[in-house]
């Protein structure tokens, strides 16, 4: 009974070891065949809070944000880049504006960001640097 026991606890801990962390409790697992799906502005963000356990995760955008009125923190920092996969899924993401609230600030080589239409975005910045763009 107690090598039943142990096996059973020992699997369980193997498997909290390798499942990805999930804080914001997104539906999917964050893998190209069953993306995050992003529903509200607060999914979008969560990106930016948890970005160390999703910065290479899969997202799929499954409705259109209006960010008007919303204080974005842009995806990615220059010591944790974007590295996954940002799949716009054809939605719109409009009214993102404010002093360096960029949508993404800084991706990883091989980060991905497709298939989403911005519209009526109005960003500034204090940069000197020619780093910075909405999405191209």
């Amino acid at each position: 009974m107690k090598k039943y026991i142990f096996t059973i606890l020992m699997m369980f801990c193997i498997t909290s070891i390798f499942a990805q962390s999930n804080p914001a409790n997104y539906l999917g697992s964050g893998t190209a065949t069953n993306p995050y799906e992003i529903y509200s502005n607060n999914d979008l963000q969560n990106i930016s809070v948890y970005l160390t356990q999703y910065r290479t995760a899969y997202f799929k955008l499954m409705n259109d944000l209006n960010l008007s009125g919303i204080v974005h923190s842009p995806i990615g920092t220059s010591s944790v880049l974007f590295a996954g996969n940002f799949d716009g899924n054809g939605r719109t993401i409009s009214n993102l504006a404010g002093n360096d609230k960029h949508l993404f600030r800084n991706l990883a080589s091989g980060g991905i960001i497709k298939n989403v239409i911005i519209t009526n975005a109005n960003i500034t910045t204090a940069q000197t640097t020619a780093d910075m763009a909405i999405l191209v």
